[in-house]
């Protein structure tokens, strides 16, 4: 049952419908399903202006997850309204040069198991957000850096995120980055990350802290493409742990569930994304790995997106990062 404050809400914005909106959105046939859309996602924007804006952006949304959801299967991915459907297409691109070399690392010989899911194994922390700051690639690269302490020392600890935004002098902070290029300046500036509870995230860019030498170290890493070669992501992450990856995620603010196969190129020059594979599973009709986002837990399930195997899909075999602590 909506609370009473959600029903205010809902109330005066009906207000602001009839009084201050003009009149062409008034009869507006996407209207009514707008309002219960700011209803559902405990919406608010500040004047009419924004909520036209929205609105026109909303409607936008709507034409593209219908034809997202053209010829449709039970195999397929969905697309439907979710809290990023009022906002514009992520069109945002990586600022940070790039540091990728020849991916390199020891390939294990055994049989591979046909399922891996790294979440089971209390080796990931909770999904987070990175909320209005182009932070994925902190996210990602930090995230991976928590699951391998984990996995080496026994012990899950969240660390910073933000003391990458802020301090990363290879990056700029809220204005985006590269996986490869933080992974370089951790390891050659012997970068000690320290815990989320000691330098916690803000989702803006602030100036950097001085900070002691305690913390986890980045010990090594290979970052490159994997294009061809999703084989070698597939044993890593049966035999060594997870990955972050750079993505190309256009159509992901659509996303609600299933595994993409379709509309997701994998243009190298569309990556403007980044986040973190934490298993897979070949058993499945059509083959998917297990993709943490850093767009909260009310994101696709429950913060995790499916992608589809063997297709570099989005250009996740792009640019690949495995690292050590």
């Amino acid at each position: 049952m909506a609370s009473f404050w959600n029903i205010l809400e809902y109330s005066c914005y009906l207000i602001l419908l009839f009084f201050m909106i003009p009149i062409e959105i008034k009869k507006d046939e996407n209207l009514n399903e707008f309002l219960n859309y700011i209803r559902d996602f405990n919406k608010s924007y500040t004047d009419k202006n924004t909520f036209k804006l929205r609105f026109d952006t909303f409607k936008e949304s709507l034409k593209t997850i219908e034809k997202l959801n053209e010829n449709k299967t039970n195999l397929s991915a969905s697309y439907g309204l979710n809290v990023f459907s009022d906002f514009f297409p992520y069109d945002v691109q990586f600022a940070a040069k790039t540091s990728m070399k020849m991916f390199k690392v020891d390939h294990h010989s055994g049989p591979l198991p046909n399922k891996v899911d790294w979440r089971t194994k209390d080796v990931i922390t909770r999904v987070k957000s990175q909320d209005d700051c182009g932070s994925c690639w902190a996210f990602s690269v930090i995230e991976t850096m928590e699951s391998m302490n984990a996995i080496k020392n026994k012990e899950l600890k969240e660390l910073s995120v933000q003391q990458s935004v802020d301090c990363s002098s290879e990056n700029r902070g809220c204005n985006g980055g590269d996986i490869c290029s933080l992974a370089h300046w951790l390891l050659s500036n012997q970068v000690p990350v320290v815990l989320e509870e000691e330098y916690p995230y803000n989702a803006r860019f602030q100036m950097c802290r001085e900070l002691n030498k305690s913390g986890i170290y980045l010990s090594k890493y290979s970052c490159g493409s994997l294009v061809g070669a999703e084989d070698v992501i597939l044993n890593y992450l049966a035999f060594k742990g997870p990955l972050a990856v750079a993505l190309n995620i256009h159509t992901w603010q659509y996303y609600v569930g299933g595994t993409i196969q379709f509309h997701c190129s994998s243009n190298v020059n569309s990556m403007i994304h980044s986040a973190q594979i934490v298993g897979y599973d070949l058993t499945a009709a059509v083959p998917y790995y297990i993709v943490r986002n850093s767009w909260g837990h009310d994101y696709g399930d429950s913060g995790y997106v499916y992608i589809a195997y063997g297709k570099n899909m989005c250009g996740i075999a792009n640019e690949v990062l495995a690292l050590d602590v």
